[in-house]
């Protein structure tokens, strides 16, 4: 800092003999000198303090940053064994599905053709059942004409009936039918007038 204050003299000669002006240099622009050095130099130090400071929290935060790549790399394998694991699982349910899908779709075929056959056999029993039906109309005067035949029959009658020895003609085919519905199956017992006149003792 001397030699530089020194060697204004110099400049300030050859100011001199260029501009024909004077220029001094004084004890107090050696201190100015000074205090300028002085501020300047704080100024550098403290950019570069705070220069120091900035890398300082970046290399932190990189470090931080770094860190936690890591670990995220790590939870990231992880991860992915995990997604692998999932991946078979799911290759393996989804096989499991297509196969019951399958089964599924073929017992539906089943269940439809076994609903087709129900159908026309409950098409066919509804016929049956109309055409029956239509045959119980018909055979419902019938029944009311035999109840009301029916309701002339007495016990005394019945009794004087089955002591005859031999059936009237016509009349085996009355008690052959009141067997039949009293449950008798026999062949024999539906001709044989013995046991047509058993079956009217008690005459109930």
């Amino acid at each position: 800092m001397a030699n530089v204050h020194l060697s204004i003299d110099d400049a300030n000669n050859e100011f001199k003999l260029r501009e024909r002006r004077f220029n001094y240099t004084t004890p107090t622009s050696f201190l100015e000198l000074i205090q300028f050095y002085s501020k300047l130099l704080n100024e550098k130090q403290g950019a570069i303090v705070d220069s120091i400071a900035r890398l300082e929290r970046g290399l932190s935060t990189m470090t931080e940053t770094t860190n936690k790549v890591d670990m995220l790399k790590e939870k990231l394998v992880l991860t992915m064994e995990n997604v692998k694991v999932e991946e078979k699982n799911t290759d393996e349910l989804i096989a499991v599905v297509n196969k019951e899908a399958e089964e599924a779709e073929r017992e539906q075929a089943i269940a439809q053709i076994q609903e087709d056959e129900t159908n026309i056999i409950a098409n066919a029993a509804k016929k049956k059942m109309d055409e029956a039906n239509v045959q119980l109309e018909a055979a419902i005067p019938a029944m009311q004409a035999a109840e009301a035949a029916v309701d002339c029959l007495s016990v005394k009658a019945i009794v004087e009936f089955s002591a005859f020895s031999k059936p009237p003609d016509g009349c085996e085919l009355v008690t052959r039918a009141v067997q039949i519905l009293k449950g008798v199956t026999n062949k024999n017992s539906l001709k044989d007038w013995g046991a047509q006149q058993k079956m009217m003792k008690p005459p109930v």
